[in-house]
């Protein structure tokens, strides 16, 4: 059940890492435009689609909820990855990015616990 609804929502997080990573790498500049603020409609996004699809896939509550760490753990470690390590240069490193991952974390796991608690209320 895991595998078949985090699979997406895993593979989609990190092609869109990958993808921002590299215009922050051509164009530093595009840093200034993920703030928390910015993002976090994103965050939810992703959060809400694994929690949702738990459910879908048989899943309850609980489920939604370690669906949504399991999302936001991948988003947090591919920030500090690639911010924190790769462009520690332009980000300021990891300690830089660690409260942001922890942040990516937590609205993802918010963003599940309303998708799962949408999707079990249908």
């Amino acid at each position: 059940m895991y595998v078949k609804a985090l699979k997406w929502p895993v593979i989609t997080w990190v092609v869109v890492d990958v993808i921002f990573l590299i215009g922050v790498a051509l164009f530093p500049d595009i840093g200034s435009y993920a703030t928390p603020g910015a993002l976090t409609p994103l965050l939810l996004a992703f959060g809400i689609w694994a929690g949702y699809k738990i459910v879908q896939f048989g899943g309850n509550y609980l489920h939604a909820a370690i669906a949504g760490l399991v999302v936001g753990v991948v988003c947090a470690i591919l920030a500090i990855v690639g911010f924190g390590v790769i462009l520690a240069s332009v980000t300021g490193g990891i300690s830089a990015v660690l409260p942001a991952a922890v942040y990516y974390l937590a609205v993802n796991l918010f963003g599940a616990l309303i998708g799962g608690g949408f999707a079990l209320s249908k």
